[in-house]
């Protein structure tokens, strides 16, 4: 299956390629030159040392596409910041629909888990869908841009 890619020319004149799609694509940005002539040598610049794990496993993810010839997901992890923000999309879109909480559970939980827990010994799951909601919407009320750049620092 090819992998797509998309070739960007960046209004100083350089260039970038987009290997693979959303969160899990690789970026090439090329210093000089063009990829559209002729055939290309790649080469890595690392400058300076801030950052440098990030930039090893940049290029630790280039080495995988090369080697296996697709975009390496499992070096693509979800982080905790994402999955929670996307957590708190999905409680606004279940409080648009109903105010009832144990909605809003079962869509982030499941119906099972809420069944077995949601009146249990341990009121744990609705504290965590509570405080869930109460971030949802001070996200909703703050506007989604400002909290959701906020989060991402």
């Amino acid at each position: 299956m090819p992998v797509p890619a998309v070739h960007l020319k960046t209004r100083s004149g350089g260039e970038e390629v987009l290997i693979g799609s959303g969160s899990s694509a690789i970026r090439l940005s090329i210093a000089s030159g063009t990829l559209l002539s002729e055939p290309v040598r790649l080469a890595y610049r690392l400058a300076g040392t801030d950052q440098l794990v990030l930039r090893a496993l940049a290029l630790h993810r280039l080495a995988m596409f090369f080697r296996d010839r697709r975009v390496p997901a499992p070096l693509f992890p979800v982080s905790a910041k994402a999955r929670r923000q996307a957590d708190l999309l999905r409680v606004l879109d279940v409080l648009a629909a109903t105010s009832s909480h144990r909605a809003v559970a079962e869509t982030l939980f499941g119906a099972a888990l809420v069944a077995r827990d949601w009146t249990g010994g341990s009121d744990y799951l609705r504290s965590r869908t509570h405080r869930l909601i109460r971030q949802a919407r001070r996200l909703a009320a703050d506007g989604h841009l400002a909290h959701l750049r906020s989060a991402f620092r």
